[in-house]
């Protein structure tokens, strides 16, 4: 079953190996299948700036994404932890320009316990 983490518009940070980007997105939704939590977030850049920033998932590594809505990380936490006997680990999926980009993650607990967002260290990309 799929789970709707926000109606409407809200921003996704990319962190490549020397530069991150921040680019609006949508249709945060979550779900589980085969032991995996995938996590689909829609990409919806908004200005010339970040289509150009979200060419460069389509170029480059991804080292991390990061979230910093409340309502989705506070959804998404509440989703983990009433599933977290289901989960075995995290797939992110990015839709940008029709494709799905795939990264499995793990969440970076270290980042999370210090600040309000929630960071995804992609550990197979």
């Amino acid at each position: 079953m799929i789970r709707s983490l926000r109606k409407g518009t809200s921003s996704v940070y990319l962190q490549h190996s020397n530069t991150g980007h921040e680019i609006n997105a949508e249709k945060f939704e979550c779900e589980i299948e085969n032991r995996k939590l995938i996590l689909n977030i829609t990409l919806k850049p908004a200005g010339s700036n970040q289509k150009l920033d979200e060419e460069m998932i389509h170029r480059e590594k991804l080292v991390s994404i990061e979230l910093d809505d409340e309502k989705i990380i506070t959804g998404l936490l509440e989703y983990i932890n009433h599933h977290n006997n289901d989960i075995d680990n995290i797939k992110i999926q990015l839709i940008s320009r029709g494709v799905i980009k795939s990264y499995e993650t793990e969440i970076d607990n270290d980042r999370y316990e210090k600040t309000e967002n929630l960071c995804f260290k992609i550990i197979d990309n």
